[in-house]
Formats: C-alpha cells, sequence, structure tokens
C-alpha cells in the first residue's frame, strides 16, 4: 500500500506505528520503488529531471518534522543510498520501508541493517524477522547473527515462519527452473529443425553463400582461369 500525505502534513520521526497508520488511504497510482508513501512533492520530483535536488533536499530537511520520504527519494536518486536507509531505520522507524527500500535499490545494504537489527533486539529484530520471509533476501544472515541471550517476542514462531516462507520461495524457484528448462528444449528443437529445412531457390539467381559464384552454371571449363588452372594441376594434366 502507498499511503498519500495531504499538503504539509508530514511523518512521525521513530514512530513506526504512527507512520504506519498514515498507510490507511492506498494511491497505487504514481508510487515510487522503495518508497510506500506519496506526496504532491514526490510526484513533482518524479515528473521533473530538471528540479534542483540539493535545494530540495535543503527544503525538505528544513521542515519541522523532516519530510523524510522525500529526503529518501532524492537521496536515492543522487546515489546516497546508505544515507536514506539511515533515515528510514534511525528518524522513521518503518521496518517494512527499510526491507523495500534495500530489495529495490541496493541489496548490499542488507549487511547493514541487519546490524542496526542485531543492535536493536528488542524492537527492530523482531520486525526484520517478520518482514525478511516477504521479500528475496538472505534470512540466514540475519538468523546466523542473533545473540543466544536476545530476548524477542515470539522468537520460536517468527523464526518457523521465516522458515516456511524460505522453502516456499525455494519451490517456486524450482518450479520456474523447471519451466525454463522444457522452454529451452522446446525451443532448442524448433530451432533445429528450421535449420534442417529445405529451402525454396531460384537456380537461376542463387549464388553459393561461400563463393558467391551461381549455382547453376553453363557446361564447359570453369570460368575463372585460375581456378581451371589448379583444377588442371590437380588431375596432373
Amino acid at each position: 500500500a502507498v499511503a498519500t500525505r495531504r499538503r504539509g502534513e508530514a511523518m512521525v520521526p521513530g514512530d513506526a506505528s504512527a507512520n504506519a497508520a498514515a498507510a490507511a488511504a492506498s494511491s497505487p497510482r504514481g508510487a515510487t520503488p522503495g518508497i510506500p508513501y506519496d506526496s504532491d512533492m514526490l510526484r513533482f520530483l518524479r515528473g521533473s529531471n530538471f528540479a534542483p535536488l540539493d535545494l530540495a533536499l535543503h527544503e525538505c530537511q528544513r521542515r519541522d518534522p523532516p519530510l523524510y520520504p522525500e529526503m529518501v527519494y532524492i537521496l536515492a536518486r543522487t546515489g546516497s543510498t546508505r544515507t536514506a536507509l539511515e533515515h528510514i531505520v534511525r528518524d522513521v522507524g518503518d521496518v517494512r520501508w527499510a526491507v523495500e527500500f534495500v530489495e529495490t535499490h541496493d541489496r548490499e545494504l542488507w549487511s547493514d541493517l541487519v546490524r542496526h537489527g542485531v543492535e536493536h533486539p528488542r524492537g527492530f529484530l523482531g520486525d526484520l524477522l517478520d518482514e525478511v520471509g516477504s521479500y528475496d533476501l538472505n534470512p540466514l544472515e540475519l538468523v546466523s547473527k542473533i545473540d543466544r541471550d536476545a530476548r524477542i517476542p515470539g522468537l520460536r514462531d517468527k523464526l518457523h515462519r521465516v522458515v516456511q516462507q524460505y522453502a516456499f520461495r525455494a519451490f517456486l524457484h524450482e518450479l520456474g527452473n523447471r519451466a525454463l528448462e522444457g522452454d529451452a528444449l522446446q525451443l532448442l528443437r524448433s530451432f533445429n529443425q528450421t535449420q534442417r529445412r529445405a529451402l525454396r531457390i531460384d537456380p537461376g539467381t542463387a549464388r553459393c553463400a561461400s563463393c558467391a559464384r551461381p549455382l547453376r552454371m553453363a557446361p564447359g571449363p570453369l570460368a575463372r582461369p585460375a581456378a581451371a588452372q589448379a583444377l588442371r594441376a590437380a588431375l596432373g594434366g
């Protein structure tokens, strides 16, 4: 869902529940990948290739509270994906948005997100376990770094759900690979039959693809003296 914010409405820093509640009115049209929120400012930035991004970023930062979705979009567009992720994680606290941003923009940031989750096991890590199974990211990197002494409410159920989701994704990948193998084999057979099929040509105008000579030649000596001389030498005459 894409949360549509009214003009002048900003997100609540660090309040993930309040920010999730803002998604009640969804508007998928015009959504930006990796940013589950929409606004007039975001639509303007998406539709303009000449907007001064540095000035727009400064204007978003000076608002109280800052316009974090717009800041994340500008930073991602300028290649500062790590800074954008830090705003999502530390200032907004939206775990689902953080995971979606990593999958959409820069998968190398997954290790940064895992590190932040391990450092905050009470809240962020539990929410991260709830979300990781729904995305094409490696859950083993997250699960393997959970401290044995970490106290996470509902950890067993969360891990069970992660394993089930990962197994389901692996099953879907296997089915997709089987379908691709079948399609590739069928296309190979069709290509082979096409290559072996005879072609209808006009002997009067067709020429050899190697020497460019006509396929039908009048009987008599070879047209090329050099070729005829080479043939006589080969025959010993």
